[in-house]
């Protein structure tokens, strides 16, 4: 019985799988992973509530900084769109002549640009109307013409 212990022992010195393996690692890889998941199911909500006017001159924002990030802020979003808009149309390519999977990712960076669209033409709209926390309506009313 001695010499099976002596075995184990001997094996088990020279066969470490949790050393290998890398598990505290893995353990902190996924706690690291499931902190950032849940840092991102929590919004961030700002204690400021502050007017469009309290924020120009928090920030010390000149008329012409404000229309020069305007100008920017409508540029970038007709790029984002552009580029949704292509990604959108080579997905569908991708999905009828070439692969599945290729078009998964393209239609991932698709909505990815759209969001970024989205982001830069809501920002131009807050510049716009001069008015922060504006509704989706609102937006939506804005860009579709309707007052």
């Amino acid at each position: 019985m001695a010499e099976k212990r002596q075995r184990k022992g001997f094996f088990r010195s020279m066969v470490d799988f949790p050393t290998w393996m890398n598990v505290k690692g893995l353990r902190e890889s996924g706690d690291t992973i499931f902190k950032t998941f849940k840092s991102l199911q929590e919004a961030n909500l700002s204690d400021r509530q502050e007017t469009y006017e309290e924020a120009v001159s928090r920030l010390r924002l000149t008329e012409k900084d404000l229309q020069e990030r305007m100008r920017q802020c409508l540029i970038a979003a007709w790029i984002y769109f552009s580029v949704a808009l292509l990604l959108f149309l080579y997905g569908f390519y991708l999905l009828i002549y070439v692969s599945f999977s290729g078009f998964v990712i393209a239609w991932v960076l698709t909505a990815l640009a759209g969001v970024y669209a989205y982001r830069d033409a809501f920002w131009y709209y807050q510049m716009k109307v001069k008015k922060l926390s504006c509704s989706l309506l609102e937006f939506v009313n804005f860009i579709t013409g309707r007052k």
